[in-house]
């Protein structure tokens, strides 16, 4: 999954064109309450109506969550699966769990749903995020791009991934936004990022950076031409009555007269 933050600078300002956000997950019903369905699947867990339970947590995943419960939601979904001896959606459950990076094992995992728990963290890796710049320049601006990327992400968990940038001094501003950042000139820029990816019921599964701790994104200053052409007209044969030395007169040329820098060439022998 790739999400573009596009910075368009120029010598006289910046416009912060940004592409829509990804989708959304599907509008939560009027009076969703995922606590509640999630209450319900415990219920139905344990007077052992499995389908009962698996309807319920799927409305739980319909609805707007917390990282907490996307957890707990995702816990059920093992226990249940477990007792139900559906081994496949079992280890979906587990391996979602596992992309989170949680610190602990959960604790309600039955032996045998812990110790495969523990089996998918040694050879899993938690999803991760990741951010790369994309220049491109014209003859008076840069588009500067940040694209970010989900890493990991075995269990499929990752819906969209927002980028929040600024340059100095500014506030942040979400993608999708419509922004001119003044920026006076071509030096050099920095960017300030942080990325946050959603789950199911926009529940927030990983992030790089934060709003007090963003990571950095520098765009070096645009070079003044630095290998202009010389064109060199040697005006040889010029005899000089005293010293009888050839001189040579040396005209640069630069790409729009930018340099003031003067070439000149001697003449060969």
């Amino acid at each position: 999954m790739t999400r573009f933050l596009v910075l368009v600078l120029s010598s006289t300002g910046a416009v912060l064109a940004l592409c829509p956000p990804g989708a959304r997950a599907q509008d939560a019903p009027a009076a969703c309450d995922v606590s509640s369905e999630l209450d319900a699947a415990e219920q139905a867990l344990e007077a052992t109506q499995f389908e009962a339970a698996v309807l319920a947590l799927d409305r739980a995943s319909m609805c707007p969550a917390t990282r907490a419960l996307l957890i707990r939601t995702l816990v059920l979904r093992s226990v249940v699966a477990y007792a139900d001896e559906r081994l496949g959606a079992l280890e979906d459950a587990l391996r979602a769990l596992v992309s989170l990076g949680l610190p602990e094992r959960p604790p309600v995992l039955p032996p045998p749903v812990a110790r495969r728990y523990d089996q998918l963290r040694q050879s899993m890796q938690p999803i991760t995020l990741a951010a790369s710049p994309i220049v491109t320049s014209t003859s008076d601006s840069r588009r500067v791009g940040i694209a970010a990327r989900a890493q990991h992400d075995a269990a499929g968990l990752v819906r969209r991934i927002e980028v929040h940038a600024r340059l100095p001094g500014q506030r942040f501003r979400l993608l999708g936004d419509d922004l001119r950042l003044e920026v006076p000139n071509l030096d050099a820029v920095r960017i300030e990022y942080f990325l946050t990816a959603s789950g199911p019921g926009d529940a927030p599964v990983a992030t790089l950076g934060a709003e007090n701790a963003p990571e950095i994104l520098r765009v070096a200053a645009v070079p003044r031409d630095s290998t202009p052409v010389v064109v060199a007209v040697v005006v040889a044969g010029i005899l000089l009555v005293v010293a009888g030395i050839a001189v040579g007169v040396a005209a640069l040329l630069t790409d729009g007269f930018r340099n003031d820098d003067v070439s000149v060439i001697p003449p060969s022998r």
